[in-house]
């Protein structure tokens, strides 16, 4: 592993094309929300509990990647539940953590990509080893987003892309920025088919995600390496191996789709949906992913299972 120590890293993508913009950007943004809706009962019922596991996975290795020196800092949003016992891990692991409140909630949004819960059951912490808060508390208050971008763990590359995308495109959601080469109209609407998307950020707003960060592209190769990185730091765990893995889940196809400001990301058992970037026609990303999960929705569309064709009667 390698480690941050606060600085941008070394060995970025080569990419250094602008990133995509709206050309048709519409004046007003919509309160923060997030909603879920599962296609199907069968669904919620086999995959709510893998899911939900993933999602505490995906949190234990973000803030063990800061004990071990892969990054200077972690932003965690926690189950208010919860947060006693992280705080005791923690500790154990010289770490501290501030609690950010909804004053800060634009920068988590920049920095994460993700819509702060706005309820009372989570918390958004920013950890880091005990005697680096200080100094972190107050590159947080300066709000330098690329500097604290940098604690992160976030590439040279991204971190440009962060500043180009959000500070001056002043982009909420960075998905269609993130897509390199053609897209095409279909029905008034520009869609992006990737076949080949070695990066799947899309499920972010799920806690699912391979890193931390958010990358400047699909196929970003730090991002990759980074997110090898993060497997490793579970991949001693003393559980048994399960089948549902974070990688299984983030090859799903998945269609993340944006309209008048409004997100909606479609996966084959659930959907989601959140604020974004108002435009007045719709765009979208396809992800083509490999095997569909067990009790995927059926439909014509893509993503979706194919109907059972029922056999005609004879006789």
């Amino acid at each position: 592993m390698t480690t941050n120590g606060g600085l941008l890293p070394a060995g970025a993508c080569a990419g250094t094309a602008a990133p995509r913009d709206y050309s048709d950007r519409l004046d007003f943004r919509l309160p923060p929300f997030l909603r879920m809706a599962w296609a199907t009962a069968a669904a919620r019922g086999r995959w709510a509990g893998p899911l939900n596991r993933l999602v505490d996975e995906v949190r234990r290795a973000e803030w063990l990647s800061v004990a071990a020196g892969l990054r200077s800092a972690a932003l965690m949003v926690v189950p208010r539940s919860e947060a006693s016992a992280l705080a005791s891990e923690w500790s154990a692991s010289d770490l501290i953590s501030r609690l950010l409140g909804q004053d800060d909630a634009a920068q988590i949004r920049a920095l994460t990509g993700k819509t702060p819960y706005d309820s009372s059951l989570h918390d958004v912490h920013l950890v880091t080893r005990r005697e680096r808060m200080q100094h972190l508390e107050a590159i947080w208050h300066r709000a330098d987003l690329v500097e604290i971008a940098c604690w992160l763990g976030y590439p040279a590359c991204c971190a440009a892309f962060l500043r180009t995308a959000t500070l001056q495109q002043r982009a909420l959601d960075t998905t269609w920025a993130m897509v390199e080469g053609n897209t095409y109209a279909e029905n008034g609407v520009q869609v992006a088919d990737l076949f080949d998307a070695a990066v799947n950020p899309l499920l972010t707003a799920l806690g699912l995600r391979a890193i931390p960060h958010r990358p400047c592209s699909f196929c970003c190769q730090e991002t990759q390496r980074l997110a090898s990185d993060y497997r490793q730091l579970t991949a001693h765990s003393d559980s048994p191996p399960v089948q549902d893995t974070l990688e299984a889940v983030l090859n799903w196809p998945v269609e993340w789709s944006t309209l008048h400001g409004i997100v909606e990301v479609r996966l084959p058992i659930l959907k989601l949906c959140y604020d974004g970037d108002a435009t007045a026609t719709a765009y979208k990303v396809r992800l083509t992913g490999g095997a569909l999960p067990e009790h995927a929705a059926q439909g014509l569309e893509f993503l979706y299972q194919p109907p059972r064709r029922l056999r005609a009667k004879t006789g």
